[in-house]
């Protein structure tokens, strides 16, 4: 059996999800069974020529109809530098005010949780308050820690792995 190229695959499965189809009934147009074609398409068993030669016969008429209903879009080698620039900017703007959110937030947070201490503390006794203002500090210096930490999750994964977090003491 001839193997088919990684780029024919890459198709292949580009046009199933285009199909956006149940595998049953692909199976069933195919004249298949359906645990098969879900083997095929898990990778238990290797997509041969073969195999796309029968999908493509059966779905070719339906693939054509629908990529000559939907707009083909430029690949991203063919998008004009200017369209880059605005995109590239417009990004950024929105990752600054993001952060302003955010710093906000945080200093909403870090005021609401001193009026709760303001209200609270004539209210209790001496031994007390010691205890609830540590509370109060250990709460806002958590609130700073998990931004920071929430913050390094969500960028871009690198080479190096995450940074473990870290017990409170």
């Amino acid at each position: 059996m001839a193997r088919p190229s990684y780029k024919e695959i890459a198709q292949f499965y580009l046009d199933l999800d285009l199909l956006n189809e149940d595998a049953t009934l692909i199976a069933e147009k195919m004249k298949m069974a359906d645990g098969n074609f879900s083997r095929y398409i898990g990778g238990s068993i290797p997509i041969t020529k073969k195999f796309l030669q029968r999908f493509y016969e059966e779905f070719e008429d339906k693939l054509k109809d629908i990529k000559d209903r939907f707009p083909q879009y430029p690949k991203p080698d063919n998008i004009p530098q200017g369209i880059t620039t605005l995109l590239t900017n417009f990004e950024s703007r929105m990752t600054n005010r993001i952060d302003k959110l955010e710093q906000n937030q945080a200093q909403m947070f870090g005021e609401s949780l001193r009026q709760i201490e303001r209200l609270i503390l004539p209210l209790i006794n001496k031994a007390d308050k010691e205890v609830f203002e540590q509370t109060i500090d250990y709460a806002i210096k958590k609130h700073f820690e998990n931004k920071a930490l929430e913050k390094t999750l969500n960028k871009k994964p690198t080479k190096r792995s995450p940074p473990k977090k870290r017990k409170p003491k």
